[in-house]
């Protein structure tokens, strides 16, 4: 079974609180994930995606990277 795109969201966003406070501040933040969770955050998890900026007080730039299986992800401080 793969995880769906909502559910990585909402996995995502548990990994995000533990690491805000070491990113918290940061100039800027990436997210890359595969193409169908970074649709998901731009369209019905959108709220989501806000909660992860508010943890990090810090926009996150979603990238949409399509080798990536749809249950890998990683943050990056840029």
């Amino acid at each position: 079974m793969v995880k769906s795109a909502q559910t990585m969201c909402f996995e995502i966003l548990e990994q995000a609180k533990g690491m805000a406070k070491q990113l918290r501040g940061s100039n800027d933040v990436m997210l890359r994930v595969s193409p169908h969770v970074a649709d998901a955050f731009r369209a019905t998890e959108r709220a989501v995606l806000e909660e992860i900026e508010a943890h990090f007080a810090t926009p996150v730039t979603i990238e949409a990277d399509p080798h990536l299986h749809q249950e890998q992800f990683d943050f990056a401080v840029v």
